[in-house]
């Protein structure tokens, strides 16, 4: 029996380490007051209900499909809040944030032109890029934190930045 509890544990604890980890309800608030004060605009929420459906976007696309990863997820906050206006302003810019943050906080970070970056969500917005499109971006550009080689971007003229990362 004892056997059996020590096998229990080490799969549970083996599925809690290979859980992502989310971004909080009190990381999106500061999240949103930053790009807020940064950016400009008004502080506040408009729609608690499309607040709380865009933060938990990532969290419903991976129980409705289990090979989704990391990058799925990311594109989940930044599709999610890019066609959310729950807060007053800077919906699209928290979604970017959120994206960004939950990378780090799974050991990842993108090494993008942002010019591309910009044209990315705005494309979310509109309905021009899909859940997929913007998740497979991420993904081709996505390096394990730390690393020193940027993955190949797509021949642009304004330089990769490393986001995510340390500075």
């Amino acid at each position: 029996m004892n056997r059996s509890w020590t096998s229990m544990r080490a799969s549970f604890e083996r599925l809690r380490n290979s859980r992502p980890k989310w971004i909080t309800k009190n990381t999106l608030m500061v999240l949103h007051a930053r790009q807020v004060e940064r950016h400009g605009g008004a502080h506040g929420v408009r729609d608690w209900a499309a607040v709380l459906r865009a933060h938990g976007t990532p969290g419903r696309y991976e129980m409705n499909n289990r090979s989704a990863d990391l990058a799925d997820l990311a594109a989940g906050y930044l599709v999610g809040f890019a066609r959310s206006d729950g807060f007053q302003d800077g919906n699209q810019r928290t979604g970017l944030a959120c994206a960004l943050v939950f990378l780090v906080l799974n050991g990842q970070e993108l090494h993008v032109p942002p010019r591309e970056l910009y044209d990315l969500f705005l494309a979310a917005e509109a309905g021009r890029a899909e859940h997929s499109d913007v998740a497979q971006y991420i993904r081709r550009r996505m390096t394990p934190r730390n690393s020193f080689c940027p993955p190949e971007t797509s021949k642009s003229t304004t330089s990769n930045h490393r986001i995510g990362g340390a500075a």
